[in-house]
């Protein structure tokens, strides 16, 4: 039982780890979108995917 627990435990721990690095991604887009010299960002091909991702 105890590997059960401790196995649940570092999945917690990597969850939020990943969700700890989506928050600082998604703070970080936001930045660069709310710079008005990145108005062409969104058009650039590495990032054409981005908007449908954030959308689902």
């Amino acid at each position: 039982m105890s590997q059960s627990v401790s196995h649940a435990g570092r999945e917690k721990a990597d969850l939020a780890t990943i969700r700890a690095k989506a928050r600082r991604i998604n703070a970080a887009f936001q930045e660069v979108l709310d710079d008005p010299a990145a108005e062409e960002a969104p058009q650039h091909p590495a990032l054409k995917q981005l908007p449908a991702q954030a959308a689902s």
